[in-house]
């Protein structure tokens, strides 16, 4: 069940997920967190680069990735959001 449509980012039943600094260096912080979620991060071609599960607010390390464009997906048990992350170094 669609809950809306933010800045063209369609998010199911689910908190704002925030993300901060974007774009990012090293850590980018992501808030809006409550209860079992799973990160993935893909990069521009679909290839999962990153994944995290965490219970609340957290950080995910980006120093190891390529300068560019990501997509942050968190995943819930009542939904999911789909976010950009972009990388600089």
């Amino acid at each position: 069940k669609r809950f809306g449509t933010i800045n063209g980012i369609h998010q199911w039943n689910n908190p704002v997920i925030n993300i901060y600094p974007n774009p990012a260096d090293n850590i980018v912080a992501i808030t809006g967190i409550s209860g079992k979620t799973t990160l993935l991060v893909y990069d521009v071609i679909g290839k999962l680069v990153l994944e995290k599960e965490t219970d609340g607010n957290t950080t995910l390390n980006t120093s190891q990735l390529e300068e560019g464009i990501f997509t942050l997906i968190t995943i819930t048990k009542t939904g999911r959001t789909y976010n950009n992350v972009i990388v600089r170094h």
